[in-house]
């Protein structure tokens, strides 16, 4: 069984809000699609720790939490600062830690995935993409920086990784890439255009991206499974539908 589309993902009736879970004798998934809120007010948390309650109760003594993107630095923190830093992930990266659960984040290895892209679509069309997924990520956010701050400093951390002798991954030159790339001029606060390059649905390069993750998440979530590990994974909900369909022939 394939994975599903993320055309199939923007159905109208897919909320962004998605969650199943998967028994099997006395082992459970719970996966829960997120909407990337950095609200603490916002209502998927509240449905988030309704479903963490009854995954704590869950007679497997085997836990392990997955988490998108990484591991969330939560110490000192309460539930609602960690949400306002990391949303979901932070949430989730606070409650493993207080329990001493397992923690891992099913992301492709530190450069694999940038390489993929680049030998695919080029170092500049991939840095592009890489700048507006996190571009995207500050409209999400709650208490945040300026723009121009947050993405420089984005730039300033994944320079080595993303430049090489004909691109030097910087604010500026982004600046100017998006002219070469779109025949206009740079504008911060176009949130739409920023969530559609992004958007697996929308961009060659966003929709690559996510299948070469999508893979890597349900092989990490199969290989813990056949360990007989109960999971609690919380990814962006088109992720969770995406897979679902999947995980359910593979681990039943």
């Amino acid at each position: 069984m394939k994975l599903k589309t993320y055309t199939e993902a923007e159905n109208p009736d897919h909320s962004d809000i998605y969650f199943f879970d998967i028994k099997k004798t006395n082992q459970k998934l719970y996966y829960f699609g997120a909407n990337h809120s950095y609200s603490p007010k916002n209502e998927q948390y509240t449905l988030l720790r309704e479903k963490w309650d009854i995954f704590m109760k869950e007679n497997n003594t085997k836990k392990i939490v997955m988490v998108e993107g990484s591991i969330r630095p939560t110490q000192g923190l309460d539930p609602q600062e960690s949400i306002i830093r990391g949303a979901e992930a932070g949430l989730l990266s606070m409650l493993a830690q207080k329990h001493n659960l397992k923690i891992t984040s099913p992301e492709l290895l530190d450069g694999e995935e940038w390489r993929c892209l680049v030998d695919k679509f080029g170092t500049k069309q991939s840095a592009y993409y890489y700048f507006s997924r996190v571009a995207a990520q500050w409209f999400n956010m709650t208490e945040k920086p300026s723009f121009e701050k947050y993405m420089t400093d984005y730039c300033q951390e994944d320079y080595e990784l993303v430049s090489n002798e004909d691109f030097k991954f910087t604010y500026e030159n982004i600046q100017k890439l998006h002219r070469e790339l779109f025949d206009k001029k740079f504008d911060p606060t176009d949130e739409q255009h920023f969530s559609d390059q992004a958007r697996p649905s929308r961009n060659k390069v966003a929709k690559y991206c996510s299948n070469l993750r999508d893979k890597n998440i349900v092989k990490t979530i199969m290989e813990y499974w056949n360990k007989s590990y109960s999971i609690f994974i919380a990814y962006g909900s088109s992720h969770a539908y995406v897979q679902e369909d999947f995980l359910r022939e593979e681990l039943r």
